[in-house]
Parts: structure tokens; C-alpha cells; sequence
């Protein structure tokens, strides 16, 4: 009995396990389901609420606006930090030096003589020590003539050896005293702005664009267009400026610039503008209570067109329901025409390359260009009822470092004017360098004035054999 007892109790606790396993099971199946079917359902609504968003978003003019201003923002703050520069010269504070050699090749007859000779020009400046250097250097085989004249303490000298074994002292002159007239130290910085300098001030005035725009002076619809001769359909946002926008838009541009130095100093540094004018000015506008003189009286109207995505395709600038100014995006291409009732310019290309074509009435500019890592060229056609023009200018070898920066050139110009056609090319290389500059000894100079008589008929002589060389002899008076 006792056997029968335990084997019961034994039986009882496995089916009371089994059913235990059988219900964590279940369990488990239930759990795994619901937590599918959660799953799923928090999948549909976010998507549902993202379509909503995003369609919300599409059919909000203002944000498709501000959308397309920050990726067209963003598409050029890239395009300037690719092409950073290596070579970085403040010219307000370093000493520098371009240094180009050149040979020329023409048929004209009043320049052949001087045809298969290597020429050398230098110059140097130095803004801090208030010194500059200007030198032309002719050879063939051997040196021929070198030339330097140098400013020092407001003082201009001249040095040859071919022609003179003394150093000449030319006379007083306050250049840079005369440059400080019209241009400051700081002001002589912009030649020298950075791709950093450039890349705050799209970001801010990018943003005070945005900030500036009037959500009531909005269109939304939709459109087809055509670009590059296939129709497509888009959505259409209208953004009208009249006398109402444009005072409000001065208004925020002329508050955030007075309120931030930064801005000022940078806008003034790369548009090469005076700091103190430029304050004037937006006081002043302040003053008038931001009013500006309206576009000739007529609104103005400046359409976007967008794809699905609200991702940028064209843009128009119309004043007085004429179409000023098209922009079309094609592939990785930008399309820009610009019509009016003298002039037709027509531009298409990118940052590597690009054509650009100006008709007006007196005739028509073609040109083209296309920038490598290493190679530049750029042509040019020029055409009028009266002449003829076609230039080149090649780059190559473009080789940079922090302080200096090398390339080989060459130019070449055709001219066609009364039957003839003339012809000029040049081609060298170019270095520009950061260093101290060479500038002539003072030692021992003289004034021409005092020169003694074997000093004049050795400089007479010398200059006289000089030119000889290049048949020019009765450029000098015996």
C-alpha cells in the first residue's frame, strides 16, 4: 500500500509540474505575441505620425522656406571648407614675396625683339617695417640686365650691376603714408580673409535671414515646371516682398548687426567697407525707422519650387510679373539666367567647373573654367562688331604649403581687328612666399645728381649695350 501511496504523490507532482510548464509556456507565447503586436503598433504610429508631421511640415511654407535656406546654406559652407586654403598670407602683417618667371612668344612687330629672353618679376612688401621691393630680371643664357628698386625709410633706391657698380639713391617718397589715405592697415586685411571669416558670416546671416521672414507673406501651391526639358511636378512657395517686408526684414538685419561686434568687424574685414560708416549707416536706418526705398514701387516676388521632399529644384526673382533671374538645380549642376532688356546672362556649371555666357548690345563674353586639385583653366571669348578676342589661362603643378605656394602658368591672347590677327603667350611659374623681402643696401648710395662724369658714361654705356640686345639702340638718345 505504502508503494502505491508514493507512487501516487509522485504522479500527482509531475502533472502538476507539467501543467506548471505547460502555463509558463503559454505564457511566454502570450508575452512574445504581445510584445510583437506593441511592437507593430508602435511602429505604425510613428510612421503614421511622421507622415503627418512631414506632410504638416510640406504644407508649411515658412518651414519648406527656411528648410530650402539652411540646405542651400549648407551646400555652400561645404563647398568653401573642401576648398580651404593651405596657403595663408596676411598681408597687413606678414612680409611676402611674388616671384614670376615668365618667357614671351608674339608676332607682333613692335614686341618681337624682345621674344625667347626669360624675364623675372619680384615683389615684396612688407607692411610692418613700411618696405617694399619692385625687381625685373631679362636673360638668355646668361644674365643680361637685373633691376631692383627698393623703398626704405621713405627713401627710393635703385640697384643694377649691368649698369651701375653704385647704388642710386632716386629720391623721397611716402608710399605707404599715401596708402594709409585711402586704405588702413586693418582695412588691407581683407586681401587676406579667411575661409573661416567667410564661413561665420554666411552662418549669421543665414540665420538672421530666417529670423526676418514674415510668415503672412507666404504662398503655398502646386506647380508643374520644366528644367532641362523635362516637366516636373513641384511645389510652389511664394514669398512676396513689398514696402511691409522689407522694413521688417532691415529691421532685424539692422538690430542683430548693431548688437553684435563680431559681425560688424568680420562683414567690414571681407567686404572691405569702413567699420564707422557701416555703423553710420545702419543708425541711421534705425533712426528712419527702418524704412528703405521700395523696388521702384513694385512688389517683388521671390519663388522657390521643391520636390516631394521639400528638397530645392528652381527659384525665380519677378518684378513687375516678369521673370528677372532663374535658377535651376540640374543634377550636381546650378543653372542661372539673368535677362533684362540690354543684357542676357546665362551661367551654368559648379565650383569645378562651369560656363558663362553675357550677351548685350555691343556683343558677347563666353567663358569657361574648370578648377582641379592641382590644374586651373580658364577661357575667354570676347566678341565685338569691332574685334576680336580669345584668351587662356592655365594653372598647373598648384603645389601648397602653410607659408608658400608655386604653380606653372600660361597665358595666351588672340586679337582680330581690321584684317589682322595679333598674338601673345606667356608661360613660367609663380611663387608667392612668406619670409623677409631683399630690398636694396643704403650703404654708400648716391643721388644721381652727384654722380661723378666716369659714372655717367660707364651708366651710358652699359644701358647702350643693353639694348642693343633688343635692337632697341634709339630708345636712347647718343
Amino acid at each position: 500500500m505504502k508503494e502505491i501511496r508514493e507512487e501516487v504523490v509522485e504522479n500527482k507532482e509531475e502533472n502538476i509540474q507539467e501543467i506548471k510548464e505547460d502555463n509558463f509556456h503559454k505564457t511566454n507565447k502570450r508575452n512574445k505575441w504581445k510584445f510583437i503586436i506593441t511592437g507593430f503598433l508602435v511602429i505604425i504610429a510613428l510612421g503614421i505620425g511622421l507622415y503627418f508631421g512631414y506632410n504638416r511640415l510640406g504644407s508649411n511654407p515658412l518651414m519648406v522656406y527656411k528648410n530650402v535656406i539652411n540646405e542651400v546654406y549648407g551646400n555652400i559652407d561645404k563647398a568653401i571648407k573642401d576648398q580651404e586654403k593651405v596657403t595663408e598670407i596676411n598681408t597687413a602683417k606678414d612680409p611676402f614675396t611674388l616671384d614670376i618667371n615668365a618667357r614671351l612668344d608674339t608676332n607682333m612687330e613692335e614686341l618681337k625683339a624682345l621674344n625667347n629672353y626669360n624675364y623675372n618679376f619680384k615683389l615684396a612688401l612688407d607692411y610692418p617695417k613700411k618696405q617694399g621691393s619692385l625687381g625685373v630680371g631679362i636673360s638668355n643664357d646668361n644674365p643680361i640686365i637685373n633691376v631692383l628698386v627698393s623703398l626704405v625709410d621713405k627713401n627710393v633706391y635703385l640697384k643694377s650691376e649691368e649698369l651701375l657698380s653704385k647704388t642710386l639713391k632716386v629720391g623721397e617718397y611716402d608710399l605707404f603714408g599715401e596708402l594709409e589715405k585711402n586704405i588702413t592697415a586693418e582695412e588691407l586685411e581683407v586681401l587676406s580673409s579667411s575661409n573661416e571669416d567667410i564661413r561665420y558670416l554666411l552662418k549669421e546671416y543665414k540665420d538672421i535671414l530666417i529670423k526676418s521672414l514674415n510668415k503672412d507673406k507666404f504662398k503655398l501651391e502646386k506647380d508643374t515646371i520644366k528644367i532641362n526639358g523635362e516637366n516636373k511636378k513641384v511645389k510652389k512657395v511664394t514669398y512676396t516682398l513689398d514696402e511691409e517686408t522689407l522694413k521688417s526684414m532691415t529691421k532685424v538685419m539692422v538690430e542683430e548687426m548693431l548688437d553684435n561686434e563680431e559681425l560688424l568687424e568680420k562683414t567690414t574685414k571681407v567686404l572691405d567697407l569702413d567699420k564707422e560708416e557701416l555703423k553710420d549707416k545702419l543708425q541711421e536706418l534705425k533712426d528712419n525707422d527702418y524704412k528703405v526705398e521700395a523696388f521702384e514701387g513694385e512688389d517683388e516676388q521671390i519663388v522657390i519650387y521643391v520636390d516631394g521632399f521639400n528638397s530645392l529644384m528652381a527659384a525665380s526673382l519677378i518684378s513687375a510679373d516678369k521673370e528677372e533671374m532663374r535658377i535651376e538645380k540640374i543634377d550636381d549642376n546650378v543653372k542661372i539666367v539673368i535677362e533684362d532688356a540690354e543684357i542676357s546672362c546665362t551661367f551654368e556649371g559648379n565650383l569645378e567647373e562651369g560656363t558663362l555666357k553675357i550677351l548685350d548690345t555691343d556683343g558677347e563674353i563666353n567663358m569657361q573654367y574648370e578648377i582641379k586639385k592641382k590644374d586651373i583653366v580658364l577661357d575667354l571669348e570676347v566678341i565685338t562688331n569691332e574685334v576680336s578676342l580669345k584668351g587662356n589661362v592655365t594653372f598647373e603643378n598648384v603645389k601648397e604649403t602653410k607659408d608658400k605656394a608655386t604653380a606653372d602658368y600660361k597665358v595666351s591672347l588672340q586679337v582680330k581687328e581690321d584684317g589682322e590677327t595679333y598674338k601673345i603667350a606667356l608661360q613660367g611659374d609663380l611663387t608667392v612666399e612668406k619670409g623677409n623681402i631683399d630690398v636694396v643696401s643704403t650703404d654708400d648710395s648716391v643721388y644721381y645728381e652727384d654722380l661723378s662724369k666716369n659714372d655717367l658714361k660707364e651708366l651710358q654705356k652699359n644701358l647702350q649695350d643693353i639694348l642693343k640686345k633688343f635692337n632697341l639702340e634709339d630708345w636712347l638718345a647718343v
